[in-house]
């Protein structure tokens, strides 16, 4: 059976607009750009702790020296390999 009701495309585009534009207004509300920055200061002060630990728990499993050069290889990826050579000493 087919339904009788016209499709209403006027109504469904004024509903996406409202839900839209709430999300946008409850995201903005958050302070999305302030909170990623405090996230990101954070994470700068605290990946060389996460990165000994985690050499620490790898070694006995890969050796230092490959987890070493896993680590550095990464970071020269997105870094540089001057900046990573950096983080590796």
């Amino acid at each position: 059976m087919t339904s009788n009701k016209p499709f209403n495309l006027k109504h469904k585009l004024k509903r996406l607009f409202v839900f839209l534009k709430k999300t946008y207004t409850a995201w903005d509300a958050n302070d999305p750009f302030v909170k990623s920055a405090v996230i990101a200061y954070y994470t700068l002060f605290s990946l060389p702790s996460l990165l000994m630990i985690v050499i620490w728990i790898a070694s006995p499993f890969a050796g230092e020296k490959a987890i070493n050069g896993g680590i550095e290889r990464q970071i020269s990826s997105y870094v540089g390999s001057e900046s990573a050579e950096a983080v590796q000493d």
